[in-house]
């Protein structure tokens, strides 16, 4: 956006001035380097080979909160290892869609059909990590335990068994590389990157066969962006199917396979040049 629109771009660090400068002398890449540093590698979605479809929708109808109609009889599916990109202006039934998908709400009518086992998990990354993601006045693990009580070796009958659930969450904290001074520190103290991956790391240390997310990369940096796409890419590889639901159109060409768009709670053409 500033490479499009500016004239000049100032890139502040820590409250400090480290780059000024005509956008025409510079590149998005080295504004990108002079922010957070040189990208180790740009992540790259792998090719979808038309696998057999895990996820059929058929004829959704579903109310929003005001009670209105937010989606009108959508139908769609979604293949083994396919990320299906979901675009679209924020408020036309993205979240609405989100949730019926991940069982949070209830459809008025129609079909969702998942393909699924005893072993089976759903991973839902919402919109709003603060709101409908996180306990903000709780530590980091007791937010990432949420998505550990399952796990078979943290608890016995109703009892967790908390070194194990500790040295289970330094695991994640490790592998998901958030940044906190220690596990018992409010997530609200952490930066908004840090918050989203304690977000993903409990999300994906279920390994979920069907994964859907909403703007996960939200007022995110190009690093922590960076670090979100390949734990999607990453699951759409293990053979997840992933409904991706973002108003970013340079996120849905980045790593979906195919993008649908949707208005008004209904999908329509898609845009001129976007390939879907």
């Amino acid at each position: 956006e500033v490479m499009g629109i500016a004239d000049r771009v100032t890139v502040l660090q820590n409250g400090k001035v480290v780059f000024s400068g005509l956008t025409k002398d510079t590149t998005a890449d080295q504004i990108a380097a002079i922010m957070v540093g040189d990208r180790a590698s740009v992540p790259t979605r792998n090719e979808f080979l038309g696998k057999s479809k895990a996820l059929s929708v058929s004829d959704l109808v579903v109310k929003g909160d005001r009670g209105e109609q937010a989606l009108r009889g959508l139908s769609f599916c979604i293949g083994i290892g396919e990320i299906l990109g979901i675009g679209g202006v924020d408020g036309n039934g993205q979240v609405e869609l989100a949730e019926a998908v991940a069982g949070v709400r209830r459809p008025i009518s129609g079909l969702i059909d998942w393909v699924e086992s005893e072993e089976s998990t759903i991973g839902y990354i919402p919109q709003d990590r603060q709101t409908d993601g996180l306990a903000l006045t709780m530590s980091v693990l007791d937010n990432l335990a949420i998505g550990g009580l399952n796990e078979p070796n943290l608890t016995w009958g109703p009892f967790i068994r908390r070194k194990r659930l500790r040295a289970w969450a330094k695991g994640l904290i490790d592998r998901f590389e958030i940044k906190t001074p220690t596990d018992n520190m409010a997530v609200r103290s952490l930066s908004g990157g840090n918050q989203q991956k304690v977000v993903v790391a409990r999300v994906m240390s279920r390994n979920p066969d069907l994964l859907v997310a909403v703007n996960p990369t939200r007022g995110l940096d190009i690093r922590a962006t960076d670090y979100v796409h390949e734990q999607i890419l990453g699951a759409a590889k293990r053979g997840a199917s992933v409904l991706l639901i973002s108003t970013d159109l340079d996120e849905l060409e980045a790593i979906a396979h195919r993008i649908l768009f949707l208005s008004r709670g209904i999908f329509v053409d898609r845009l001129v040049g976007v390939q879907s």
